[in-house]
């Protein structure tokens, strides 16, 4: 089964939570599009439009679940950091 370039732009900045996407696919689509379909650069930016998402973001409740600030999202943002300073350390 091959990828989707939208794919291959999730797996690459970790955003594969299909409940919960930290990103749209809309997004994805104007970034590849923005970039000529060139992974790593639409991934670049998709890393930065996560981080700022994430900074936005406060405590979410949908339906029984509630999202809260957290170490794995501490974790993630620095990942997010060490991947626009070296893609290739991906």
């Amino acid at each position: 089964m091959a990828l989707t370039d939208i794919e291959k732009v999730r797996i690459e900045i970790q955003d594969v939570d299909v409940t919960f996407p930290i990103l749209s696919d809309a997004t994805y689509t104007y970034l590849l599009e923005k970039h000529s379909n060139i992974i790593t650069r639409a991934a670049m930016d998709a890393a930065r439009m996560a981080l700022m998402q994430l900074s936005q973001r406060g405590n979410e409740t949908v339906d029984i679940f509630t999202i809260k600030g957290s170490s794995v999202a501490e974790q993630y943002r620095q990942a997010l950091l060490l991947y626009i300073k070296d893609p290739y350390h991906n």
